[in-house]
């Protein structure tokens, strides 16, 4: 899904900085994801 829109960014800034973008992303996905785990927003029965 997100191909459509990365490849005009790779080509306007390049290839190493999107790489380094999409891992600091994920990284703050991953470290936000443990945080919001533990409320109970996630476990919500609707």
């Amino acid at each position: 899904m997100l191909q459509i829109p990365l490849r005009p960014m790779t080509e306007r800034f390049g290839g190493r900085t999107i790489v380094i973008f999409r891992a600091v992303a994920i990284a703050g996905c991953a470290i936000s994801l443990r945080a919001l785990i533990t409320t109970p927003f996630v476990w919500a029965p609707w």
